[in-house]
């Protein structure tokens, strides 16, 4: 999943070679409001146009932006007010960027829309590409991003170590504590990720109570809702395999109506879950499994400790749409 490439080698470059005029006073915070860097040095406000992005690192302040048509990268002292800028590779131009932290010596770029995490060196040396992230922090220079697991989910990865997050939505990456627990959240539910663990360690709502598992960690819902509004008339129940394995099935009942199953399965790990639709032939007056483009997708689903896992289908007559989530009170 993880793919590095090399974009354009920066043997040129030395940090910072074209230095502005200093301030007089040290500068407090920095942010960016419509396009523009904003200073605030001794009470008063400085503005640095065309700016894209900024950050703190250090006794630094940083700011990303176009320079007679050019990327530069610049730098704020907080201290002494001094501005340089270091010119970035005219590639950069094409992209989209969204966020940036620099570290080590190092501009870290994700852009989008293809969201590819870029390592600039800032003392020479080559581009490196991390392609498919969603975000990204840095843990003592290394970078930990968040990116889609290749089955609907999102994970984790960190220095080779990938950590699975029950968030599905979109997410982001925020407060990292004590360089090993990243804090993953959606606006709603944070999750904690001890990345030197290598797992989730604690799952949180700031409105809502999660469900803790008693009987079962895992529950599995299907309904029929066709496209034209109509109320399926189709007698059907699922049969769930677990890890390839017959788990169980539902109730049978009308296909309009929600047929429910609930299992226990081993916490803290992917599982592999296929539902197999059956539906009485009337004629024959017996269920049988119906024909293929009827059949849901099988789904690789993780299960975090203590707490309870829910999968959703709902089948339109063509197609199933299908939503994973923790389960709350």
């Amino acid at each position: 999943m993880k793919r590095f490439s090399v974009i354009i080698p920066l043997l040129f470059l030395t940090p910072f070679q074209f230095p502005l005029a200093a301030d007089t006073a040290a500068y407090t915070r920095c942010w960016l409001s419509g396009g523009r860097a904003v200073c605030e040095a001794s009470g008063a406000e400085k503005d640095i146009d065309d700016c894209v992005l900024t950050a703190t690192s250090g006794e630094s302040f940083y700011y990303y932006k176009i320079h007679d048509g050019r990327p530069v990268l610049g730098s704020v002292d907080r201290e002494t007010g001094e501005r340089r800028l270091l010119p970035l590779p005219d590639e950069l131009a094409g992209r989209n960027p969204v966020k940036m932290m620099v570290q080590q010596d190092s501009l870290y770029l994700l852009t989008g829309p293809a969201g590819d995490l870029l390592k600039v060196p800032l003392r020479g040396g080559d581009i490196v590409t991390i392609e498919n992230v969603s975000d990204f922090v840095l843990l003592n220079g290394i970078p930990a991003v968040l990116r889609p697991d290749g089955s609907g989910g999102r994970v984790v990865q960190c220095n080779g170590v990938t950590v699975p997050v029950s968030l599905q939505g979109e997410s982001r990456l925020g407060e990292v504590v004590a360089e090993r627990l990243i804090f993953v959240s959606d606006g709603d539910d944070t999750e904690i990720v001890d990345i030197l663990a290598g797992k989730s360690v604690y799952l949180f709502s700031a409105t809502r109570e999660f469900l803790e598992p008693g009987e079962y960690n895992f529950t599995f819902d299907a309904a029929d809702s066709p496209k034209d509004g109509t109320a399926s008339q189709d007698m059907i129940f699922y049969k769930v395999y677990i890890d390839g394995e017959y788990a169980g099935r539902t109730e049978t009942g009308l296909a309009s109506l929600k047929a429910s199953y609930t299992h226990a399965v081993v916490p803290d790990r992917y599982h592999i879950v296929r539902a197999e639709r059956w539906e009485l032939d009337k004629k024959a007056s017996e269920y049988r499994r119906a024909n293929n483009i009827r059949q849901p997708d099988e789904v690789r689903l993780f299960f975090p400790a203590k707490r309870i896992m829910s999968l959703d289908l709902v089948f339109d007559g063509e197609k199933y749409s299908i939503t994973r989530r923790p389960l709350y009170r």
